[in-house]
């Protein structure tokens, strides 16, 4: 296992170099860990005091309904984090479980660690707290976009809005939507069905685009640029 690779898959240690995230991981107070399948990592209501890092394997991200039910909200893979929103604001506890979906791998990091710079004063540790403030500006403007999706109505400017976002991030009229229909729906808080029946109908009635599982290909930009101008916020 190159760890170092591993390291690099999270925008923590992005621009870091061997050398580097093997004089930081000591600093960090980090550890690594390997839970086996249907281990929980986290529950709802723990207290926070270490950031997750998914170095192998996948877990599960949900919640919990009043009812009991579970509701997943998010699959994390290699490179994805849990707990590094929560443990810096309000009273620091996980407003979601995580459990592990098959053998994985997992690098813990003391909060504080990250903040708070060493007794050395390193460079390293300054790019590793640049990296993280990063992170969470990143983070701010996912959920900035999110609440833009609730504020609208129409099922066909939701999904133009998104085809358009992606679009515009990976500047080709062929594009990957980054997840399947389920993900898709969950993210634009809306119904998988009413969903799918209005792409259907954008697809074979109006010709917009053209799509199969998550490869879509834009064939009326005109068209989806005509309905997100038309979205008032």
């Amino acid at each position: 296992m190159n760890v170092f690779k591993l390291f690099r898959k999270n925008k923590l240690f992005a621009n870091l170099d061997d050398k580097e995230i093997n004089a930081i991981f000591d600093c960090l107070k980090g550890r690594i860990v390997k839970p086996v399948r249907g281990k929980v990592l986290c529950k709802e209501g723990d207290p926070v005091e270490e950031i997750g890092i998914i170095l192998e394997g996948t877990c599960l991200k949900f919640i919990t309904k009043s009812n009991g039910e579970r509701e997943a909200r998010e699959v994390l893979t290699a490179g994805d984090m849990f707990g590094e929103v929560e443990g810096y604001i309000g009273d620091k506890t996980m407003m979601y479980s995580v459990v592990a979906s098959d053998d994985v791998t997992v690098l813990y990091i003391t909060l504080s660690t990250i903040v708070k710079q060493c007794s050395k004063t390193c460079p390293v540790h300054q790019k590793v707290l640049e990296n993280m403030l990063a992170l969470l500006a990143e983070r701010v403007s996912t959920l900035n976009k999110d609440t833009e999706y609730l504020i609208v109505k129409s099922m066909r400017q939701k999904i133009a809005k998104f085809v358009y976002e992606k679009y515009l991030e990976q500047n080709s009229l062929e594009i990957d939507l980054g997840m399947d229909r389920n993900e898709m729906a969950q993210y634009l808080n809306v119904s998988r069905p009413s969903m799918s029946r209005e792409m259907l109908k954008m697809m074979n009635e109006d010709g917009i685009f053209k799509f199969r599982k998550a490869k879509l290909t834009i064939l009326k930009l005109d068209e989806i640029e005509k309905i997100v101008n038309a979205i008032k916020i």
